[in-house]
């Protein structure tokens, strides 16, 4: 059987090439003609990669996995409809984002001289990454708001639970992990529009870590929020972005919050895993795990929240990526973005998973 495998996807080709034929590609650059002539049955990919009729309808492909939390990049009507299963990564990545998070809201606070223990942190989407940053910051910061409608309790932190205006309107800090979702009762599709801006505190932080297209960027643009008060990992229309906008915010990076290496490995071994169930055989995923047990982490509840944050500016380096990333804006084509994302330095999470 032939597998095709986006090649960034981190060890996932040598627990697989043994036993079977694998073909990679680079992200982005996957074509209809690659699947057709190699007859692949199973397809693994990243959010780069749309999966629908253009790019499977000719193709054998039976089985498709991403190796992200979101979804938006699958056509799941089209998958339905002809038989192909598929899986993704959620919950995966869900403490790098968180990390991330944290130490993005640390720079700015010591950018612009704020405490965080007088400040307002509002949290939109309350699913693997959103609790997490609240159980991060609940001690912390002077309230915690949080807005998710799938929710009705929230009992494992103290935090209150209201309305997305009411979140807006009170917060001095927002920050986004929701899906990327069109349809349906709760899109979340341009959450943030131009009427919501109006809510916002004009100070206030903004922080998209979910998807492109969760926040209306020309919304942002035309409120003329201040640009020194926007973090971004996401955009609209990746790997074709709008780069004039991305340079001008406080930081911006080439959607990277979810890539430490941990992350990267528990996402491989939700596609072995889920190989296995769609073959009905077993996978040795000795290499993942092995891995994925190698580095010192801590507790959360060990750490006091300069302590915590110092272990993440060791680890992650969010200026510095930004800095690097605003280089390549200058004279951008998608190609870039999608260089930056595969050769972003490997680096390790700081907390253990049993911290959450």
């Amino acid at each position: 059987m032939n597998i095709v495998i986006d090649s960034n996807i981190v060890l996932l080709k040598e627990s697989l090439e043994l036993d079977y034929k694998v073909i990679t590609f680079d992200g982005g650059e996957l074509t209809p003609k690659l699947l057709q002539e190699t007859n692949s049955e199973v397809l693994f990919v990243r959010s780069t990669t749309n999966c629908d009729v253009f790019l499977l309808g000719d193709s054998n492909v039976r089985f498709v996995g991403t190796a992200t939390a979101g979804i938006d990049n699958l056509d799941l009507e089209y998958f339905e409809k002809n038989n192909i299963k598929w899986t993704n990564a959620a919950g995966s990545n869900s403490i790098s984002v968180a990390e991330f998070t944290t130490l993005a809201i640390k720079t700015w606070c010591e950018k612009n001289q704020k405490d965080i223990s007088k400040l307002t942190l509002g949290i939109v989407g309350f699913g693997n990454i959103g609790s997490k940053v609240g159980k991060i910051f609940e001690k912390h910061c002077k309230h915690l708001l949080v807005t998710d409608p799938y929710i009705e309790h929230i009992n494992s932190i103290n935090a209150t639970l209201c309305s997305i205006e009411e979140l807006l309107s009170d917060s001095d800090i927002i920050t986004f992990h929701t899906p990327l979702v069109s349809e349906g009762e709760h899109p979340t599709y341009k959450l943030l529009d131009l009427n919501k801006m109006d809510l916002i505190k004009k100070d206030a932080l903004i922080i998209n870590v979910a998807r492109g297209g969760v926040v209306d960027e020309q919304a942002i643009k035309i409120a003329n929020h201040n640009p020194n008060n926007l973090i971004f990992d996401v955009w609209e229309n990746e790997p074709y972005i709008d780069s004039e906008f991305a340079a001008s915010l406080f930081i911006s990076t080439p959607h990277i919050a979810g890539h430490s290496f941990e992350g990267k490995l528990r996402g491989t071994l939700n596609m072995l895993q889920s190989l296995e169930l769609y073959l009905g055989k077993s996978i040795d995923k000795s290499l993942i795990l092995t891995e994925i047990n190698k580095y010192e982490k801590y507790r959360l509840s060990s750490l006091e929240y300069i302590d915590l944050c110092n272990k993440l500016e060791n680890n992650i380096q969010l200026v510095a990526t930004s800095n690097q990333f605003k280089e390549i804006l200058n004279s951008f084509d998608y190609k870039k973005f999608n260089k930056i994302r595969k050769e972003y330095p490997k680096h390790n999470e700081t907390l253990s998973y049993d911290s959450f």
